[in-house]
């Protein structure tokens, strides 16, 4: 026994040091995307709480992430935050286009790489996002029309070093900053865009901050309880499904079970270790008996309940059995059958078809038995009238 653990520890040291690595040296997101303004990352610019959030106050939260990036006609809102994958023209197109049948666009970037990420979408609003150039950041932004009123918005912390330049005249400025709007709408169609410079309001930091938390609910008013809200993972990272290996090797512990795995194996092979007990050589095994199988098959029939089959089966092989010699038809009527034999050999009639009468219809398995012993005897002594 302290031989065998004296084996083992050296294996369980190794484990826990290769955990331990892997803890240190992997980042601490579980999968793909769980950074930047992503509804999975925890960080303090992901939204994480506000996708649970939504949920909580009755909406469907839900993301658009693995499939085509289309809305349908059961999806009411479309948050995108910050894309870091680029919007194609047909994506921003095919968005327009659910805004202009009803949906709500909700739209926010304020990322260094917004003129490329964003740009096609931009282009379709008419839209230009510009830094400030007397200033480097603002921190609060202030209402520039009275239209967030449930709950009222007084101020809000949007943390902004860009504004917003927008040519479309039904573009309506909501909140400002430093003279320069940072959150507008556009009316598109039957549905509305909302259109930001700033992520901030929106993250998981951001909403910490009670005004900005009244902006989002502000910004969802138009939608009824239940109705779908889409957070964009498309665009983060989130375009196809990664493979089931790719996937258990980006996560903490599936590399740690993966480093566990390899040197189990490792130590099993360097050491030379069976896998199991030996086996013994065994020698040629003796034929098995024909008996054997008949019993093997009798048994299966027995169990299907193919009494009837087993009956059907005899009754054609003694009629086979009697009339191969005369080359008489065995799948003749049984009384024409026996008229017919008659012809070729004397014998009692009424024998055979009473034997051909109970395979017909046995009573019970015994008496399929009994009959069946009955027909060899039968044929047997059939043979013997022919000689």
């Amino acid at each position: 026994m302290i031989r065998r653990l004296r084996d083992i520890l050296p294996i369980v040291l190794l484990l826990a040091l290769l955990i331990g690595a892997a803890a240190l040296t992997i980042r601490t997101n579980e999968d793909r995307g769980e950074t930047g303004a992503s509804s999975y990352a925890r960080t303090d610019e992901g939204l994480l709480a506000l996708y649970l959030w939504v949920d909580a106050l009755g909406y469907d939260a839900d993301r658009l992430e693995y499939r085509a990036f289309v809305p349908g006609e059961t999806d009411h809102a479309l948050l995108i935050i910050n894309p870091i994958d680029p919007i194609s023209a047909d994506a921003a197109a095919a968005t327009l286009d659910w805004v202009t049948a009803g949906g709500t666009l909700i739209f926010a970037d304020d990322t260094p790489s917004f003129s490329s990420a964003s740009r096609a979408l931009l282009d379709g609003l008419d839209a230009t996002i510009a830094v400030y150039t007397d200033t480097e950041i603002v921190t609060r932004s202030e209402p520039m029309q009275p239209v967030f009123t449930n709950p009222p918005v007084r101020s809000a912390t949007v943390e902004a070093g860009r504004y917003l330049i927008v040519d479309d005249p039904a573009f309506v400025p909501i909140m400002g900053a430093a003279g320069e709007p940072v959150l507008g709408m556009i009316p598109r169609g039957a549905g509305i865009i909302f259109l930001a410079s700033s992520a901030y309001p929106f993250s998981n930091i951001g909403l910490r901050d009670p005004e900005n938390a009244a902006l989002v609910q502000n910004l969802l008013r138009r939608l009824r309880p239940g109705e779908r809200v889409l957070f964009d993972e498309y665009h983060q990272g989130r375009a196809s499904a990664p493979a089931t290996g790719a996937r258990t090797a980006d996560t903490i512990w599936g590399r740690a079970g993966l480093y566990a795995l390899l040197t189990v194996a490792g130590f099993l092979l360097l050491s030379s270790r069976r896998l199991g007990p030996p086996i013994a050589a065994t020698g040629a095994s003796a034929a098995r008996p024909a008996t054997e199988y008949l019993s093997s098959v009798a048994d299966l029939l027995r169990r299907g309940s193919k009494r009837a089959f087993v009956a059907a089966h005899e009754h054609q092989r003694l009629k086979r059995r009697l009339a191969r010699p005369y080359a008489v038809n065995p799948a003749l009527d049984d009384q024409d059958f026996v008229r017919e034999l008659s012809r070729f050999q004397r014998y009692r009639e009424s024998d055979l078809v009473a034997i051909l009468a109970r395979l017909r219809n046995p009573a019970d398995e015994q008496a399929l038995m009994h009959t069946v012993g009955e027909a060899d005897a039968f044929a047997a002594r059939f043979a013997r009238f022919e000689e």
